[in-house]
């Protein structure tokens, strides 16, 4: 079964009726150059898609036209006019041409093909879906970066937006790691035994120790001091004329007096003469028993202090001295080279840092690249429903995976691109639709490539509308079901 559109006072259109073939076919409309045959195209493709455009109005003198069928009247109005039941349109505008994914006429191979993603884009009414865009990177993005609603323009944006992103990592990458370099470069070798805890415990000791010796060598030199003052007292000793050489000889005559002493006592007890005489005698030799008491005990005083003194005259010497303050010198040093390494350890961690940031700002810059490149994959996901398989965009050029190689879309036979053409229009339409191919595309294909384009249509059970210039005796617009 064969329905019809009929077209009524549309533009230079009196009427055309066009059949629909039930199995899907090409429908040439024939006419004189003005007939209208690109008015009843636009008419029909608004139709099918329901919409509404501005290029052409009602017939010249008709208040009124009309485009009616798959179940949906238009009206044309010269002004606008709603009617009940009826979808009411100023007038038709040719939409985009299925032929352009063909062969957009641009011969830049990379801008053909934005504008052939373009055409799927507005053939499938397919609109950017920013979130996508937005989600492959974690990025500052700049004011309007998903304006608009060119898919490949803000795909563009957003690719050159990720790559910018990745070359400051890649800078940040190259500035980290120089200055790592510019730090080792100032640090040499680190020697992990110089630590500064250690070094300043030793300069500690080294001090203590010698305060010690120094304070051992005072001591002895005390000693020496106190001998000399014990061997000047014996020597003032030794220069009392009484004074017994020896202690023996002392004891010997302080024993003897006693003796006499004690004659004097029993003779004063005697007799009383001589008793004034005996007290001062007694009196005389009491003093010299006191005089040699004292000798002998300054003198066991002073041979003590020698004896005390000389045992503490054994100090360091002044090998021991110096071999101390060396000590010291040392130590401070090490620590001072401590310190130093402390510092040098520090910018080695420093350095690390460095490195650590440089490696991963270069990770980042990777991971940005990467997601810069999955820009293709977005492309295709909002492409998808309309790409037969194996159709994608990569690098912002549509191709198609073949046996494991990746053809460029225009670089395939023109049958080919009108077959995979024919399938992106009509999976974007849909079933009900009807393909229109401008007459100028029509008219550029020979005889075999119109024959598989019917063919193919036929496969697909669609209608494909086009028109073709009549240079005949007839010059009225009509429409022809392809056989």
């Amino acid at each position: 079964m064969t329905n019809t559109i009929e077209i009524n006072d549309v533009g230079p259109i009196d009427h055309v009726s066009i059949p629909v073939p039930a199995g899907g076919g090409v429908v040439v409309l024939r006419g004189a150059n003005g007939s209208g045959k690109s008015t009843a195209i636009a008419a029909v493709d608004d139709l099918s898609r329901g919409g509404s455009r501005l290029a052409t109005r009602a017939r010249h003198g008709k208040a009124q036209g009309s485009v009616e069928g798959l179940g949906v009247r238009l009206s044309v109005g010269r002004v606008k006019a709603s009617r009940k039941g009826e979808l009411q349109v100023e007038a038709f505008e040719p939409r985009v041409s299925v032929a352009s994914l063909v062969d957009p006429g641009i011969k830049d191979p990379e801008i053909a093909d934005r504008y052939r993603v373009a055409t799927c884009c507005a053939l499938a009414d397919i609109k950017p879906d920013v979130d996508q865009f937005r989600a492959l990177a974690d990025v500052r993005w700049s004011e309007g970066a998903f304006d608009g609603e060119d898919l490949l323009t803000i795909a563009a944006r957003v690719r050159g937006e990720i790559n910018a992103a990745a070359l400051q990592a890649e800078r940040r990458a190259l500035e980290t790691e120089a200055e790592c370099a510019a730090i080792l470069a100032t640090i040499g070798e680190v020697d992990e035994a110089l630590d500064v805890d250690v070094a300043q415990t030793l300069l500690e000791e080294s001090i203590g120790r010698k305060a010690s010796i120094e304070s051992e060598a005072r001591s002895a030199d005390d000693a020496r001091g106190r001998i000399e003052a014990a061997r000047a007292t014996l020597a003032a000793i030794a220069e009392v004329d009484s004074m017994p050489s020896k202690v023996p000889d002392i004891e010997r005559q302080i024993a003897d007096l006693n003796g006499i002493r004690a004659d004097l006592v029993r003779r004063l007890a005697e007799t009383d003469r001589d008793i004034a005489e005996l007290k001062r005698e007694l009196a005389s030799e009491a003093s010299r028993v006191a005089s040699a008491e004292a000798a002998i005990a300054a003198r066991a005083a002073a041979e003590q202090a020698i004896a005390e003194a000389s045992m503490a005259t054994a100090g360091p010497s002044a090998d021991d001295v110096q071999a101390a303050g060396e000590a010291v010198a040392f130590a401070r040093q090490r620590l001072a080279a401590a310190l130093d390494m402390q510092k040098s350890r520090k910018r080695m961690e420093d350095a690390k840092r460095a490195q650590a940031a440089s490696e991963e700002a270069a990770k980042l810059a990777d991971r940005l690249r990467a997601a810069a490149a999955r820009t293709d994959d977005v492309l295709s996901a909002h492409l998808a429903g309309v790409m037969p398989q194996g159709l994608r965009v990569l690098d912002g050029r549509l191709v198609l995976d073949r046996g494991g190689r990746v053809v460029p879309f225009g670089e395939l036979s023109d049958g080919e691109r009108w077959r995979i053409a024919l399938d992106i229009a009509i999976d974007a339409m849909g079933t009900s639709g009807i393909v229109a191919i401008e007459q100028a595309a029509w008219e550029g294909l020979d005889g075999p490539a119109r024959k598989a384009v019917h063919q193919h249509a036929i496969k697909r059970g669609v209608t494909i509308l086009t028109a073709e210039a009549d240079h005949g005796e007839v010059g009225n617009l009509r429409a022809e079901v392809m056989t």
